[in-house]
């Protein structure tokens, strides 16, 4: 009777402590939570430059802003351009007629980039030229020329398609992936990271960059005799996507863009799903603005967005919110024409060929 009468006292005491425990937490709201601390803040954030223009003389101005926050969000980016130094690797014609070119060219001093070339030989490309960049796939730029090495491919874009449809087109590696990724192989850590990981001891931003070195491709594009350097587009999806949206915000030499499976809010895609690698992070991007406001400077050109209806990583409700806010400076600018968001019913990846080549035929 007497242990009996010793344990319920314990289990009342205990139950006490606990009731009190929960009655504390709640009137003290203490989160625990790394993931809702995020998302926490995100709702608290008041963006310091949106672009809430009106007219299209506060555009100007906020675009004159915006643009400066930007380059300062990618870091250290070279002040000054190396010779290119382009070496035509190999040169083959295949049978569809096209040409393909394996070049490499220098973006800094102690960085090269390979690529391919394909110039069309039955169609007159009038000099229209594209760069497409590449997402996250196991071969880098292969898979999208179609050389495969005999392994399996696994890009979601052949290039091919758009160089017989009359296009030059070239297809560069991006930093840490196929001819670019050697040293970077740790046990199982993530790639993108370890270079984010590598790159902030030298206070650079990957993501800047792969976006320097797309500006030297265009620098090595308007070298070539075949390339017309006031029609120069790009295209892309994913992380392709990712530098197909942040390439024309800086540079104004791409004339007209296609992002696929890119569209979203860093709410939606990285605070919420967690789907960011280390080389998409715009550094303190939310202290300024979203996504649509990085959209926002490509304005007054041609951009066309491409979402999939089943997309896990960049969520279509996200993608449709994130477009409003785009078509509404391109409805204040005048130009409502230049935009458009597609949807494309599949899964993250998903392309639709026709509506790339009408965009490009259209505005290139």
């Amino acid at each position: 009777m007497h242990n009996s009468s010793k344990s319920i006292k314990i289990m009342i005491k205990r139950d006490f402590r606990n009731l009190f425990l929960f009655v504390v937490g709640v009137l003290v709201r203490r989160n625990l939570s790394t993931g809702e601390y995020f998302l926490i803040k995100y709702q608290k954030m008041k963006f310091k430059l949106p672009c809430t223009a009106e007219t299209i003389e506060e555009w100007k101005h906020w675009r004159a802003a915006f643009k400066e926050k930007l380059r300062e969000m990618l870091l250290d980016m070279p002040e000054e351009r190396c010779p290119l130094d382009p070496i035509i690797l190999e040169q083959v014609e295949l049978e569809d007629g096209l040409i393909r070119e394996k070049i490499i060219f220098n973006s800094e001093p102690e960085m090269a980039v390979p690529a391919y070339l394909f110039i069309p030989t039955n169609v007159d490309s009038e000099g229209r030229t594209l760069i497409y960049h590449q997402g996250h796939t196991l071969y880098g730029k292969d898979g999208y020329a179609g050389v495969t090495h005999g392994r399996r491919n696994d890009a979601s874009f052949d290039c091919r398609r758009l160089a017989r449809e009359g296009f030059i087109i070239l297809v560069p590696d991006f930093r840490g992936f196929g001819e670019r990724e050697i040293g970077l192989k740790f046990k199982n850590r993530d790639k993108c990271d370890l270079i984010l990981d590598k790159s902030l001891l030298f206070g650079l931003n990957p993501l800047g960059m792969n976006i320097w070195d797309m500006m030297r491709a265009i620098d090595y594009l308007t070298t070539r005799n075949e390339v017309d350097p006031k029609r120069i587009g790009c295209l892309g999806s994913s992380y392709g996507g990712t530098i197909s949206l942040f390439l024309p915000a800086l540079d104004e030499r791409i004339k007209v863009t296609v992002v696929a499976n890119y569209l979203s809010s860093f709410k939606a895609f990285a605070l919420e799903l967690s789907g960011i690698c280390g080389q998409q992070i715009p550094i303190g991007i939310l202290k300024y603005g979203e996504m649509w406001d990085v959209a926002c400077l490509i304005a007054p050109r041609p951009a066309l967005y491409m979402s999939s209806t089943q997309d896990e990583i960049f969520p279509l409700e996200a993608a449709r919110e994130a477009f409003k806010h785009i078509q509404r400076l391109y409805n204040v600018l005048g130009i409502p024409d230049r935009t458009a968001h597609i949807e494309v019913e599949g899964p993250h990846g998903s392309w639709d060929y026709k509506s790339v080549v009408e965009w490009f035929n259209k505005w290139l």
